[in-house]
C-alpha cells in the first residue's frame, strides 16, 4: 500500500488544503520535471478521495505558484501567484469556478505589490480569509518592505469587502531577525484556542519559526 500520493512521473509540491461539503479536496502544485505524456500537465491540480489512500486527480489548468482556495456564495475562488524575470516581479491573481472542475482566470484582476510599502520582487503565496473582527476579507502573503536594509522580510496584507478590489495595508508582521523575504504557511489554530492563531514563517537564511 502506498501511504503518500505520488503523481506518476511528476513531483507533488506545495499542498494546499481545502475542505468542501464534508470532504477534503486538497490542491497541489504539480512539477512534471520535463516529462511528457497525458499525465504530465503542470500547475494546480485537485485531489479527491474517499479513504485518504486512493486519490483521483483533477487538473485545473491554472499555471502559477502557491495560494489558497475558498468558497463564497456557491462560487469557488482561487488566489495564486505568477512570476516574471528581468526584472524580477511577482503578482497575485484570481480565478473562479462553480464546480471545482472548470476554472476561469479573471484576467483583469492582477494584484502587484504597491511599490510604496512592498517590494514588487517579493509578493507571493496569498492566503485569503474572512476576518470577523475587522468585518472584511484579509489577504496575507510572503513579501518584503521597501528599504535599504537586508532585513526587509514581512507578512504583507491587503484587505477587501468583495474579494475583487483590494487595498494595501502596512505589514502585520516583520521578521526583524533577517532575510529579504518570507515563506508563509497558512494560519492555524494554536492549541485549540479559537481566538489565537499561529503563522509558521521562514525568513531567507534563517530557521523556521512561529508568529
Amino acid at each position: 500500500m502506498q501511504l503518500f500520493y505520488r503523481p506518476g512521473k511528476a513531483v507533488l509540491g506545495d499542498m494546499i488544503p481545502f475542505y468542501d461539503e464534508g470532504k477534503w479536496k486538497p490542491f497541489y502544485l504539480k512539477n512534471t520535471r520535463g516529462n511528457d505524456g497525458p499525465d504530465c500537465e503542470g500547475g494546480w491540480h485537485m485531489l479527491t478521495t474517499e479513504d485518504h489512500v486512493h486519490f483521483t486527480e483533477h487538473p485545473t489548468h491554472i499555471k502559477g505558484g502557491t495560494g489558497s482556495v475558498l468558497k463564497v456564495d456557491e462560487v469557488y475562488h482561487m488566489f495564486y501567484c505568477t512570476f516574471l524575470d528581468n526584472p524580477r516581479r511577482q503578482f497575485i491573481r484570481h480565478a473562479v469556478s462553480t464546480d471545482l472542475d472548470v476554472w476561469t482566470p479573471i484576467e483583469e484582476e492582477v494584484l502587484p505589490a504597491d511599490g510604496e510599502i512592498y517590494d514588487p520582487a517579493e509578493w507571493r503565496d496569498p492566503f485569503v480569509f474572512w476576518n470577523e473582527e475587522e468585518g472584511q476579507w484579509w489577504m496575507i502573503m510572503a513579501s518584503s518592505v521597501l528599504g535599504k536594509t537586508e532585513r526587509r522580510a514581512c507578512v504583507g496584507l491587503c484587505v477587501s469587502q468583495d474579494l475583487h478590489h483590494w487595498e494595501y495595508r502596512r505589514p502585520p508582521l516583520r521578521a526583524h531577525g533577517g532575510g529579504r523575504s518570507l515563506r508563509v504557511s497558512r494560519p492555524v489554530p494554536d492549541g485549540g484556542i479559537g481566538t489565537i492563531w499561529s503563522i509558521p514563517i521562514t525568513a531567507t537564511g534563517s530557521r523556521p519559526c512561529t508568529a
